[in-house]
């Protein structure tokens, strides 16, 4: 019996094993077996603590992030994966936490913005209006549309929306952030509003 035969005759449609990262498999979430950690790692969004996995390479550390980012779009929680760092024109000296605390914000206020411009501006307090705006200046004003690009498929609940809401919007950054305002409800009225208070 051939391996392909071998396969069918489990009743498997295709090869399970052919590919060798986890992030390519398309059908994992249908024979995805948690660990008996996975409840533990995946956490309660209304009490959320930090959990580390530690495994050997293949030992299912990819598929575990895999299947916590599907559980994201089926729960609605929010859900950002932070694997990609761009490294170049910096010394290793330059890359510490505030580097990485930076993408961090970054990713989440792209996410925060993305899920304000789907519920709305109106259910926001004056003061996280606020806290949004501030947040955009300081840390979205100088990022270019390839890391804008990359944070946006970074957000794995709100991806196909923040594609569809960020791609509306193509230019330097500022005329971006300008148009994004506006949209969510931020316009020019309200900033100025907001530097008087």
């Amino acid at each position: 019996m051939s391996y392909s035969e071998l396969v069918n005759a489990l009743g498997f449609e295709s090869d399970p094993f052919a590919k060798t990262n986890a992030d390519e498999e398309e059908k994992l979430d249908q024979y995805f077996v948690a660990p008996p950690f996975f409840n533990a790692v995946l956490g309660d969004p209304s009490t959320p603590k930090s959990s580390l996995v530690f495994g050997p390479r293949g030992g299912g550390k990819t598929a575990l992030k895999r299947k916590i980012e599907l559980a994201s779009q089926e729960r609605g929680f929010f859900c950002v994966t932070y694997n990609r760092f761009d490294i170049s024109g910096r010394r290793l000296s330059d890359i510490n936490s505030e580097y990485h605390l930076r993408n961090l914000v970054e990713m989440l206020l792209i996410g925060i913005i993305t899920a304000v411009s789907n519920s709305g501006i109106s259910r926001l307090s004056h003061e996280d209006r606020h806290f949004i705006y501030l947040f955009v200046k300081e840390h979205l004003s100088k990022i270019d549309q390839t890391k804008l690009e990359m944070d946006i498929n970074s957000l794995k609940n709100f991806s196909d929306k923040a594609k569809e809401l960020w791609n509306k919007f193509t230019g330097p950054i500022g005329l971006v952030l300008n148009a994004l305002f506006e949209r969510i409800g931020l316009g020019t009225t309200y900033i100025s509003h907001l530097n008087n208070s």
